[in-house]
Order: C-alpha cells, then sequence, then structure tokens
C-alpha cells in the first residue's frame, strides 16, 4: 500500500467538506440577505440564492409585467445592506436592515439615475 496516496486522501476526504462549504458559501456581507418572496398590493419579488448567485424575480400584480435577475453586488453595512442587479443601465435595488429582514426597500433606477419605483415590500410565509 503507497502510504502518500493514503495520506493525500485521508487529507482531501477531510478537507473537502471545508473547501465545499468556503466555496459555495454566500460572500461575508451577504450571508444575512433577506431571502424570500415580499410582497405588497402591487408588487411581488422573490429573492432567492442558487448556483453561487443571488436572483431577483419581481411581478407587477397589476399588469402581470415580470422580470428575473441574477447576479447582484452588496454594499452595506451593520445596520443597513442593500444588493444591486443591473439590467441595460436600469438598476433594481433591495435594501433591508439585518435586524428586521422582513421588510425590504424596492427601488428601480433608469439609466439617467432618476428613480422609477420605491416601495416597501413585506415577507410572506
Amino acid at each position: 500500500m503507497n502510504v502518500k496516496a493514503f495520506l493525500l486522501a485521508s487529507i482531501l476526504g477531510l478537507s473537502a467538506p471545508a473547501i465545499a462549504n468556503i466555496a459555495i458559501a454566500p460572500p461575508a456581507v451577504a450571508r444575512d440577505a433577506a431571502i424570500g418572496t415580499f410582497q405588497n398590493g402591487e408588487w411581488l419579488v422573490r429573492i432567492s440564492y442558487y448556483n453561487n448567485a443571488y436572483f431577483y424575480e419581481g411581478n407587477n400584480k397589476n399588469t402581470g409585467d415580470s422580470i428575473t435577475l441574477s447576479g447582484a453586488s452588496f454594499e452595506g453595512n451593520s445596520n443597513r445592506r442593500t444588493m444591486t442587479w443591473n439590467n441595460g443601465g436600469y438598476l433594481y435595488q433591495v435594501a433591508w436592515q439585518p435586524a428586521d429582514p422582513g421588510v425590504i426597500r424596492v427601488q428601480v433606477f433608469s439609466p439617467n439615475g432618476s428613480q422609477i419605483l420605491n416601495q416597501l415590500l413585506y415577507q410572506t410565509s
């Protein structure tokens, strides 16, 4: 039996779960991301994490219009976090307070920087 091969296999076997956990864990600032379904009377937004990316699914309940985006960037501090998706110059932004992750603010900005949506949404079960 090759001792070096056995030793290498043992080390890899023990470290693989740790490596996988690091490789698929969300960024530190995003670990307390507001994940789930949020809505008000007009909008329904789902924030999810899959395959190392955050997804935004937005639906206008009145018109039926919808959009799905992936690949958010993160900003924030311990009081307020923000995820932003860029779609052809339109910025879709979700902000929340880690102390109250059941409420998000959804904002959409046009390419010229003007705000075209600003809504509070509440998490549903």
